[in-house]
């Protein structure tokens, strides 16, 4: 599996219609049949409290949550994966005001997993209320969907509140199962805290055994945020080793406005790595297929490829 660079930014097309488009979007996450235009991105709205958007915060980097979501909304995404970290600092009951005036726009169309500043309110309270069913059942956090001709997964990363993240724990459980019952050409699994990561807090290696079933099962795309960089990794085994016929291509996109972070010296596998520049990831899903590309708020690509499903 080799990347193929593209050198323009990938054309955006509109895919929904209103009425009957949208009501099948809330049922699977996109209309089947099409090419699908996803945007991803995650640790996105500053509390109220903290900084209002277009404000600093945590030294140089601006709280720019709605420059972020303009430039999303811009893109008309069919699909909005929110990577963890949407709304700081804990994600509380009724503090969802500056996150619902921004990403909020889209929340039709989101498909969501939370972070570990979510878990800051027990049992992410104030998250699964605020998306609702969209965010799958409450005590879990994850859940599976089509996007078009692919399917999805979305984990959850925090695992002391789920029952763990290892062989035996039940969300693993459950996406040996959730693969097993929906095949698909291509898949692809995200969820907040990355297995690999250059930025400034790491890789996590209680994410293996995801990487690990993902690998066995055939899923070619893995994304996270967290770091609040964005990052991409050449495909990778669970422990790191770059395989382009059997591993998983993944992206950290922790750049949807809270602030910006300096990320370490590139790991091994990392073959882009962008630490001063919000925006997000679009991809553009195909039934054999996907295409790339790293959005700045001012629409620059600053990274861009594509590659075919395992």
């Amino acid at each position: 599996m080799r990347a193929r660079w593209i050198g323009a930014l990938v054309t955006v097309v509109v895919l929904l219609g209103a009425g009957a488009g949208l009501a099948a979007l809330r049922r699977t996450g996109a209309p089947t049949g099409l090419e699908v235009v996803v945007a991803a991105v995650g640790d996105m709205a500053c509390s109220a409290s903290s900084a209002p958007d277009g404000q600093s915060i945590d030294g140089p980097a601006l709280c720019v949550h709605g420059a972020v979501s303009d430039a999303v909304i811009a893109a008309r995404p069919s699909v909005l994966l929110a990577l963890g970290d949407m709304q700081y600092e804990d994600g509380a009951p009724g503090a969802w005001d500056p996150y619902d005036r921004t990403y909020g726009r889209l929340r039709a169309i989101t498909r969501p997993v939370p972070g570990n500043h979510e878990y800051l309110t027990p049992g992410a309270t104030g998250y699964f209320s605020y998306f609702g069913d969209l965010a799958g059942p409450a005590e879990r956090g994850y859940y599976g969907f089509a996007i078009g001709s692919w399917y999805g997964v979305a984990l959850n990363s925090e695992c002391s509140d789920v029952g763990g993240c290892g062989d035996s724990s039940p969300q693993v459980a459950w996406l040996r199962r959730e693969l097993a019952e929906h095949p698909a050409r291509c898949t692809l699994a995200y969820w907040h805290i990355p297995r690999f990561s250059s930025g400034h807090h790491g890789d996590h290696d209680s994410y293996a055994t995801f990487w690990r079933v993902l690998t066995e099962y055939g899923v070619d795309v893995v994304l996270n945020g967290h770091d609040h960089n964005y990052e991409r990794f050449a495909p990778l085994t669970a422990d790191g080793v770059r395989d382009d016929n059997n591993g998983i291509r993944s992206f950290v996109v922790g750049t949807g406005g809270r602030n910006l972070r300096p990320a370490h010296a590139p790991r091994e596998g990392s073959e882009r790595l962008i630490d001063d520049t919000f925006g997000f990831l679009a991809l553009k899903l195909r039934g054999d297929g996907y295409t790339w590309s790293f959005v700045s708020i001012d629409g620059a690509m600053l990274d861009g490829g594509e590659d075919r499903c395992h």
